[in-house]
């Protein structure tokens, strides 16, 4: 079936070649959607997605691609070479260590480093995966959707994949002109992070968005649990987002939360006037 299924795909596309128009490949795609199913359905998506990021209609193609992993088969992830593992855990810290601070900084730092690596061992499915949030990061979005698609079937079950999925729903929900539509692709996005963070409560990425989604909907509680949690993982917050999260303690009448929080950062850093300044505002409070 799958096999007939992609036959009549290349019948409907196939004769536009990579030199066709491609509004008319788009069309051809949403015309081989009709008759897709399950597996299928993804593949469509997923060349819909690639479609529109050559027709430079980002959000279209973002919702196609979140509409692809969706629809794919999942299975079972993996275990991890020695040589992988190693490699993995270095790169994973490197990317919680700059989490919700400068992604294009974040970005290069990893494919400098690991790209090189992942280009000869395409079986290290982990580490590709991760490098995946550094092309997406320097909005290289073709690789990033290639890298991405291709490890999601066994890297699903991941905080990454959930996350990312949480922010490009984020980014729809935020443009959608549709109350309606972005009502939904905004609670996909809550769901989404939400996930992520219970799978790694270490992300300070993670805690950063979440926080800010929690006040826009003026959700005292969940600013409370956010920022418990950050305490209670010892989630290493950057120096320069202290005074946000000791403010947000403040507002809710919580200063010895806030204490905590610069009583960690302190065993973290080195003297900084980041943390003097953020004390001196906690005192006066």
């Amino acid at each position: 079936m799958r096999r007939l299924f992609l036959i009549g795909l290349v019948g409907i596309v196939g004769t536009l070649g990579a030199e066709g128009d491609v509004k008319e490949r788009i069309a051809g795609y949403h015309t081989a959607l009709e008759m897709a199913h399950g597996a299928e359905e993804s593949l469509v998506h997923y060349q819909l997605a690639m479609a529109y990021l050559e027709d430079q209609e980002l959000d279209r193609a973002f919702l196609h691609f979140l509409k692809a992993l969706e629809k794919v088969e999942r299975e079972a992830a993996p275990p991890m070479s020695v040589e992988e593992k190693k490699l993995y855990e270095e790169a994973l810290g490197l990317y919680l260590a700059q989490s919700g601070q400068n992604p294009l900084e974040m970005g290069h730092q990893l494919l400098e480093k690991y790209e090189g690596v992942t280009s000869k061992h395409s079986e290290y499915l982990y580490l590709n995966f991760l490098l995946s949030a550094a092309y997406a990061n320097m909005e290289r979005f073709e690789e990033f959707f290639k890298c991405f698609y291709a490890a999601f079937p066994k890297m699903h079950d991941l905080f990454l994949a959930d996350k990312i999925s949480g922010i490009l729903y984020l980014r729809i929900a935020k443009r959608e002109a549709d109350r309606e539509l972005a009502k939904t692709y905004r609670e996909k996005a809550i769901s989404s992070l939400s996930e992520a963070l219970e799978k790694n409560p270490e992300d300070p990425g993670l805690y950063k968005t979440l926080l800010f989604l929690a006040k826009d909907e003026k959700n005292t509680p969940l600013v409370r649990t956010y920022l418990e949690k950050i305490v209670a993982h010892r989630v290493p917050i950057a120096r320069g987002d202290l005074s946000f999260y000791v403010q947000e303690a403040v507002a809710l009448g919580e200063k010895g939360l806030g204490q905590s929080i610069l009583d960690q950062a302190r065993l973290r850093y080195d003297y900084s006037r980041a943390i003097e300044r953020t004390q001196q505002y906690l005192e006066k409070s």
